[in-house]
């Protein structure tokens, strides 16, 4: 039996098989049919539908001898399947590699992002949305709206879109942005401490799908040293690899912030905390909206910039092109002339990352970066979250000083004890300049980009303990914040709110915080000895109280005999006791009765008008409102003044009203 294909195969070269299709227990191989057991084969012609059969060889068939040679179609066949396996494993080799390619490509999508005033294109919309730019057109037309691929969006119609996607877009302030990336820690050292080099702090950003991560992710499995629990805790978003520059070992810390990450404010304070940013730009995408933010937030931070063109292997990268597109924004290549410096890298490959590496050292050297370890720490929140088991957790970069654990923290609102710290290679013990640690052990969940502080001496507590013994039982001091460090523009703006006052032990006051307390008019008080704060408090509190009026003993006399009648009655009284005041309040006692209360008017002493009159001296009495007179009559003067109270007796009285 024949059919339309009993001639070789014109693609294979292979012959009839393939293109036959099997009937029985058989299974296609790039085009050729192989039996899977010898038994009667049947063979279907997939154009004519021929059925062609073959007899199966018999069971008893001798196998050759070891000594007889193969022929010559038998070495042809072995050499035929041979070529073909090579074309197989060629073919998977050549699938992986674009599987691969096509997940690196993948786009990813903007779960929150910011537009500015002047909007955005429909082509950078769609690469947020990780959408075709025509599904963009689309749903703009469907909804009256006329726009072509290359047009610009104005900011409500961004936002209408990206909600359609389930996408959050906000408002950009540029100003705000980019004044949130200004550096405002104090790392200024004290003229007697001691100052050593520190590891730079590099923050690798750029626009989506540029390959930043890929780039960490190359650094992070070459790079970080052998050993570590784990390799990396990736909770700590961040770092430290060894680098060898010029025959010794250096460090360089990075920081894993998502470049995709399109909330400016996060990329804000990714610049705020950075040595030296690397901006990673595409080879075959270019200079893009979230590449020129990133730029502007190191630009107003001070941050010397570094550019790695990624992707210089992928068809389409056009080099030139990106660094026409750089010198545009600014940033002029120094292979041009310019201060930029640019690396060309493959993150995928892994090629040019140590040249990238060492250009990162050279530009940190130029930088002078030091950092003195034996201070209390200060440094900034990275990321912060509550852990339902083990409490507020958040990640601190240390910038200056060792924070060590039992420290007290302070970060924003929260303060705390440092209870636990993990570094990148697992648990310690202290962590000093351009490290990151993930802590535990405060009262709350702070904000990141908050500044912290540490207070190894615990006078925070100390102070605390010295004003609880005093006696609170009508006045009750209220903590706004109680923490260690500077006086911060934070600390004035919330005691102006609340009305309260700044007390500072044992530290200062920064001039950004002393003006912003002059300004908002916050009473703003230093100390070095404890016990003078503890006085200025008592005296504030006792401030709070009100007065009480207070009756102070003069002197007394007795009514010897009265003169005169009606109005013009007189007493005639000896000063037994202190002396008579004119002026003075008085008190007319007739046995245990008091009789009159009143003003000593006139106070006459041998028919003169004296002031006073002293014990053992006789003088003459009288008041415009009482006459009753009688021997016997006893009168007290006093005197009435308002007297503050103190806490203690404060306290009595609110115990004795209660009871």
């Amino acid at each position: 039996m024949s059919c339309c294909m009993m001639s070789p195969c014109p693609t294979t070269a292979v012959g009839v098989a393939s293109r036959l299709a099997p009937t029985g227990n058989l299974f296609p191989f790039r085009g050729v049919l192989v039996p899977l057991r010898r038994s009667k084969q049947s063979y279907r012609c997939i154009r004519c539908h021929t059925t062609l059969e073959s007899q199966a060889e018999p069971a008893n068939r001798r196998e050759p001898e070891a000594s007889e040679a193969p022929t010559a179609p038998e070495k042809e066949k072995k050499q035929e399947w041979v070529d073909l396996d090579s074309r197989r494993r060629a073919r998977l080799n050549r699938r992986s590699e674009r599987r691969e390619e096509r997940l690196a490509n993948v786009a990813v999508r903007e779960e929150i992002f910011e537009v500015g005033p002047e909007g955005m294109a429909v082509g950078d919309l769609a690469a947020m949305l990780a959408i075709p730019a025509v599904d963009v057109v689309k749903y703009l037309f469907l909804n009256g709206v006329m726009a072509a691929i290359n047009a610009t969006l104005d900011p409500d119609t961004v936002k209408a879109v990206g909600k359609e996607y389930g996408v959050e877009v906000l408002d950009r302030d540029v100003a705000d942005v980019a004044s949130g990336a200004v550096k405002s820690l104090d790392l200024s050292l004290d003229e007697d401490e001691v100052a050593v080099p520190r590891p730079p702090v590099v923050a690798v950003m750029g626009h989506v799908d540029h390959g930043k991560t890929s780039l960490l992710d190359h650094i992070r499995s070459t790079r970080v040293a052998a050993g570590e629990a784990g390799g990396i805790t990736q909770s700590i978003g961040a770092y430290t690899c060894a680098v060898d520059s010029g025959g010794e070992r250096r460090a360089i810390t990075f920081l894993d912030t998502p470049g995709h990450e399109a909330f400016g404010a996060m990329r804000a304070r990714g610049a705020r905390v950075t040595d030296v940013a690397v901006l990673v730009v595409a080879a075959d995408d270019g200079v893009r909206p979230q590449t020129r933010e990133a730029a502007a937030h190191a630009r107003a931070a001070g941050v010397p910039i570094v550019v790695a063109i990624n992707k210089v292997d992928k068809p389409g990268a056009d080099v030139p092109r990106v660094m026409q597109e750089l010198a545009a924004e600014d940033l002029v290549p120094e292979a041009w002339g310019g201060k930029t410096p640019v690396v060309e890298i493959s993150a995928k490959r892994g090629t040019g990352i140590d040249g990238l590496l060492e250009v990162v050292l050279l530009v940190a050297e130029l930088e002078e970066l030091v950092a003195c370890p034996d201070r209390p720490a200060l440094g900034t929140v990275l990321e912060a979250r509550m852990d339902r088991r083990q409490g507020a957790c958040a990640t601190l970069l240390v910038q200056t000083g060792t924070l060590r654990l039992g420290d007290m923290v302070a970060a924003g609102q929260a303060y705390g004890r440092v209870r636990s710290m993990q570094s990148a290679g697992g648990a310690v013990d202290s962590a000093g300049p351009s490290t990151a640690v993930a802590m535990l052990g405060l009262s709350e969940v702070p904000t990141a980009g908050d500044e912290f502080t540490a207070d190894a001496s615990g006078s925070v507590e100390a102070v605390r303990g010295a004003l609880a013994a005093l006696p609170q039982g009508a006045v009750v001091l209220r903590y706004l914040l109680a923490a260690p460090g500077e006086v911060s523009e934070s600390d004035v703006a919330l005691a102006s709110a609340s009305g309260g006052v700044v007390l500072a032990f044992q530290t200062r006051a920064g001039e950004a915080a002393a003006l912003a307390a002059k300004q908002a008019g916050v009473e703003l008080r230093a100390y070095s000895v404890i016990y003078d704060l503890v006085d200025d408090v008592r005296a504030a509190m006792e401030g709070r109280l009100t007065s009480v009026q207070e009756t102070v003993p003069l002197g007394e006399a007795v009514v010897k005999a009265t003169f005169g009648g009606g109005a013009r009655r007189v007493a005639g009284c000896e000063v037994t006791e202190g002396a008579l005041r004119k002026g003075a309040s008085l008190r007319v006692w007739r046995g245990a009765t008091l009789v009159h209360e009143g003003t000593l008017t006139s106070l006459r002493r041998v028919k003169e008008d004296v002031a006073s009159v002293a014990a053992g001296t006789e003088c003459g009495v009288s008041v415009p409102d009482f006459h009753g007179w009688e021997a016997g009559d006893r009168l007290e003067a006093f005197k009435l003044v308002q007297k503050k109270q103190k806490l203690e007796q404060a306290q009595a009285a609110v115990a004795s009203f209660g009871d």
